[in-house]
């Protein structure tokens, strides 16, 4: 019996959470080849593939969490607490910040490479287009809704469930809350497989996963990650030239003013999230925690 009124830390450490989210993630990828190699190109088939992708990862790590998890999983998926209006805003604010900041020196650093070392980047740029535009265009401009679902809002919110969620709500009292972000903001960086546009994808991971800590609640990251991705496909979708060769087309001036610009928005963002009180207990670096704060948690 337990008379010190404490409990003993969960016997899994972080590396079960990263390896249980990375075999999920690939268990995803490989079932959505099904219906890109079995259905002709354009929005549907986006649409069985997102919809596979969240089948996958969300009702695996759901029944996994019922079964083994240290947290129900309104916990686990910080549906359980409601944000205030401004964290929306600002989180909003910082992600238009990272974007601009990002892709100007994106093409800052674009600029600066050896031709050879640009042309093999366009190349790699064009093909990861080509690949959501086959997914994703149709000349039918109804079926527009479909690419956002699929493209946009599906995959915001299975990955927010899975990063923001599982992987750092199970390892910020395993670990200093700032490394759990860390850590899932790297993973979901290399998971993404976007080497020139890693700067905006790291940016916005560590943003989602610091408003998700001082929040704890999913949907403050869920709707900033939502409508990024759907600026994305529709710039995808109307634009004529979103090549890397268009971005460093732009004036130094222009780079420099959306740099500081964009700085400037991600500082509000994370300022203002720094003074908000996180409602999840704080970080005990013991191998004991005492029962009462976790309970009333929970």
């Amino acid at each position: 019996m337990n008379t010190n009124n404490t409990c003993t830390k969960p016997t899994q450490r972080p590396v079960f959470y990263y390896a249980v989210t990375i075999a999920f993630l690939v268990l995803g990828q490989m079932l959505g080849l099904i219906p890109i190699g079995l259905m002709p190109n354009g929005p549907f088939k986006g649409l069985a593939f997102a919809i596979i992708n969240a089948l996958a990862i969300i009702l695996p790590l759901s029944f996994l969490i019922q079964k083994r998890g240290q947290f129900t999983l309104k916990v686990t998926f910080r549906t359980s607490h409601k944000a205030p209006i401004l964290a929306y805003l600002f989180v909003l604010l910082g992600t238009a910040g990272i974007i601009l900041a990002g892709d100007s020196i994106t093409s800052v650093v674009h600029m600066l490479m050896p031709k050879n070392v640009q042309a093999l980047m366009e190349t790699l740029y064009e093909k990861m287009n080509s690949m959501y535009m086959q997914m994703l265009y149709s000349e039918d401009l109804s079926l527009l809704p479909v690419s956002i679902f699929s493209i946009a809002l599906m995959p915001a919110f299975y990955e927010e469930f899975a990063f923001r969620g599982f992987l750092q709500r199970n390892t910020e009292y395993l670990m200093k809350p700032m490394y759990a972000i860390l850590g899932s903001s790297v993973l979901f960086t290399l998971v993404h497989a976007n080497p020139m546009g890693s700067l905006q994808i790291f940016g916005l991971a560590m943003l989602f996963g610091y408003a998700a800590h001082k929040t704890d609640c999913i949907w403050v990251g869920f709707i900033a990650h939502a409508l990024n991705n759907t600026f994305s496909v529709l710039v995808m979708h109307f634009s004529e030239d979103t090549g890397l060769s268009a971005m460093s087309e732009q004036s130094v001036w222009i780079l420099i003013v959306k740099i500081i610009g964009g700085f400037t928005l991600i500082f509000l963002a994370f300022n203002y999230l720094r003074k908000l009180n996180s409602p999840i207990p704080p970080y005990i670096p013991s191998t004991k925690y005492k029962s009462d704060m976790f309970q009333n948690y929970q």
